[in-house]
């Protein structure tokens, strides 16, 4: 249904008896399904006023996710997401080269494996400020003179800070940090 024509909204019309094939239908790119014993000149002008809606808030989603997406491919910096649970979720090119690990390898993946820091002078792992930053909801920055060692064992100096992700409620999901050597 969506692949022949994507943008056009597909409004489902059928009896009770339809409802495997309104089902078929939504599962393929349908936007809504109404019966047909309950249609009225109220409930269809409503269904596509939602679908019209519905369809323009995901554009301008789809729009700002590659906004966001061009964005962080384009900075110098280095970045990286967790969530609370401290899986990764992002990585951004730099990221990528300077940790040794590609987004898809990365992708829920513990931090401490990915981002692997130690204390230039103890050799000791280093804090982790994306931890702090999530435990204490601001923004941190990393200990003096630690060296992030990439997946090949390569070390480089690197400065940085975190800083958690709210939802629209306000509460911690996560935590993104931005680097560089």
């Amino acid at each position: 249904v969506s692949l022949a024509a994507p943008h056009v909204p597909i409004l489902v019309i059928g009896s009770p008896d339809d409802e495997d094939v309104a089902t078929r239908a939504l599962e393929r790119g349908a936007h809504d399904y109404l019966h047909r014993d309950r249609l009225d000149r109220y409930t269809l002008p409503r269904a596509l006023k939602r679908i019209i809606e519905r369809q323009a808030a995901e554009e301008a989603l789809f729009f700002e996710q590659q906004r966001a997406d061009v964005t962080l491919k384009s900075i110098g910096d280095a970045v990286l997401s967790i969530d609370v649970p401290g899986h990764v979720t992002y990585l951004n090119p730099v990221a990528e080269r300077m940790t040794g690990w590609s987004r898809e390898e990365a992708s829920g993946r513990p931090l401490a494996e990915v981002f692997q820091i130690i204390d230039a002078a103890t050799r000791e792992p280093a804090r982790n400020p994306m931890d702090q930053a999530i435990q204490l909801d601001r923004i941190v920055g990393l200990t003096p003179n630690c060296l992030l060692v990439r997946r090949d064992g390569l070390e480089t100096p690197i400065e940085d800070s975190a800083s958690p992700i709210h939802d629209r409620r306000g509460q911690v999901i996560g935590a993104v940090i931005v680097f560089k050597d």
